[in-house]
């Protein structure tokens, strides 16, 4: 797979379509669990380490399962469809270099409290920029 785009912050017709679409279809927000520098803090002082990750909220996306292989011993697996603009929001605040880069190193997505696993990365695009991006997930 080719390396995704750099998110461009674009006021296009088709973000702004894709944004509207999944705030109605299902609007709802889930967080990118990222790993973080260890810090001194009064936690580690106290014999309580502190959290190695940092969570940070996406919204809108949708989030659905997909349809099930009917084996035996393999894990549900999921679908989320994210609006580039959050996506952008999170490359630009996080100063990452791309969608690709910050979920490629994203210890997993947090789903209504559950740790999901990020097994594939696809975005589609209008004129050259990216408008939706679809994370393949799976259970821990």
């Amino acid at each position: 797979m080719s390396s995704a785009p750099v998110v461009r912050s674009s006021s296009g017709a088709a973000n702004r379509i894709t944004d509207a679409l999944l705030q109605v279809v299902g609007g709802r927000a889930v967080q990118v669990r990222m790993a973080t520098q260890p810090s001194a803090g009064d936690g580690g002082q106290l014999g309580q380490p502190s959290p190695q990750y940092q969570d940070y909220t996406l919204a809108p996306v949708v989030f659905r399962r997909v349809l099930p292989t009917l084996q035996d011993g393999e894990p549900n697996r999921y679908e989320l469809l994210i609006s580039s603009t959050a996506v952008s929001n999170l490359v630009t605040s996080l100063a990452v270099s791309s969608a690709q880069a910050l979920f490629e190193t994203a210890l997993g997505i947090v789903v209504d409290g559950n740790v999901m696993l990020i097994q594939g990365i696809a975005w589609s695009e209008a004129f050259g920029a990216p408008y939706l991006y679809t994370l393949q997930l799976r259970d821990q």
